[in-house]
């Protein structure tokens, strides 16, 4: 089965965005439905997944009876394009009710191509039911329910060190080649790559697919393991594939109850993508952007960013202005006026302007250490969404 917690492992929802129904994740997904117009109950049967696109252009959407719908239809979830034409924003008391009947609620940026995001989930649901699936393992420990017990016996079976300090990768292809044949076979080959890899190495380990995902596994004999993530990203990458990946990693002082682990290695991933490092990254507990993604409620997050931001926003919309990247720019360069003007191609008194301007429309002092602060975090929680 299809269940909604899924979703966010394809390839095409990299940037989904869980807002609330947590509960609702075990939701089995039957299949999906494009809502085209506010009359949508009578096409729907119940366990479609509902995408919200072009409706939400239309004058007389109401994400609110949509959702009520959905849930009276007993849909699996929805997942709604956000920003641009599409819905601009998600009031607290549509996030109530789906929370309140446990029904997930995702939301992806505007710009995603709907096509690949049905064809996708479409291909998962049938390979999923037609037993496609490998039930290997990891897979097994990663995605199952077994007891600890049985996970030891299982890693026994294969003589796997899983009393080993471990280290979990997850490895996601961004952009692949266009053919056709080479979409399909590259997952396995990167797979078998990595296998083989690790193999030569003499490194314990276990690597699988699932939904597209490369996920890896292996015993680090170093404290972090990125020694081991590093050589083997260089060795997929001379591969002489024009497919583009991110990688990321979470660490485990053992081989049990990996599902913790999973979780954070897709959020290291997801910064891996945001930040497109083309490294593997370590999840990291006390990060910053670690801690950002790790909450449930993001609308929170979003609406700061954008309060903090607002201003500098409008000012650059109205006038073709560039302050925003000017302020990122200069906060990145730890403040140095010397490397923000060399970063923006500027004079150092064009960048002396522009920084006058942002403290007069904002009226903050950005060189203040709690003002600083504010807009980092910001553009942090800007970047990651």
């Amino acid at each position: 089965m299809l269940l909604c917690k899924n979703l966010i492992q394809l390839p095409s929802l990299q940037e989904a965005t869980v807002l609330t129904g947590r509960r609702g994740l075990e939701n089995v997904i039957r299949w999906t439905y494009m809502a085209e117009d506010m009359d949508f109950a009578k096409w729907v049967r119940g366990g479609e997944l509902l995408i919200i696109g072009k409706i939400a252009c239309q004058p007389d959407f109401d994400l609110g009876r949509v959702i009520r719908t959905a849930v009276q239809k007993q849909m699996a979830g929805a997942v709604f394009l956000f920003g641009g034409a599409y819905v601009k924003s998600v009031s607290p008391a549509v996030i109530d009710y789906a929370k309140d009947h446990n029904f997930p609620l995702f939301s992806i940026p505007w710009n995603v191509p709907l096509v690949d995001v049905m064809e996708e989930i479409g291909r998962a649901a049938s390979q999923w039911d037609s037993g496609n699936d490998s039930r290997d393992p990891l897979t097994e420990i990663l995605f199952g329910s077994l007891p600890q017990k049985a996970q030891q016996d299982l890693w026994r079976e294969i003589h796997y060190p899983a009393e080993m300090p471990q280290c979990l990768a997850v490895l996601v292809f961004q952009r692949m080649p266009l053919q056709d044949k080479v979409r399909d076979t590259l997952p396995q080959e990167y797979r078998d790559l990595c296998d083989a890899w690790l193999t030569k190495r003499q490194i314990p380990h276990a690597v699988t697919l699932h939904y597209g995902h490369i996920l890896i596994l292996f015993a680090r004999k170093n404290a972090d393991g990125q020694t081991v993530l590093d050589e083997l990203t260089e060795a997929v990458r001379e591969s002489g594939s024009q497919a583009v990946f991110h990688i990321g990693a979470a660490l485990a002082e053992h081989a049990y109850s990996l599902g913790p682990v999973y979780e954070k290695a897709q959020i290291a991933r997801r910064i891996a993508y945001s930040y497109d490092q083309q490294k593997a990254y370590v999840f990291r507990p006390t990060g910053i952007r670690e801690f950002i993604l790790g909450v449930s409620n993001h609308e929170e997050f979003l609406a700061y960013s954008a309060l903090v931001l607002e201003k500098l926003v409008n000012y650059d919309r109205k006038n073709n202005k560039e302050l925003v990247e000017t302020l990122k720019t200069y906060l990145d360069a730890g403040g140095s006026l010397q490397r923000t003007a060399e970063r923006l191609y500027i004079h150092r008194n064009t960048l002396n302007y522009r920084l006058k301007r942002i403290r007069e429309i904002t009226g903050a002092d950005i060189n203040e250490p709690f003002t600083r602060m504010a807009f980092e975090f910001a553009f942090v929680i800007h970047q990651l969404h």
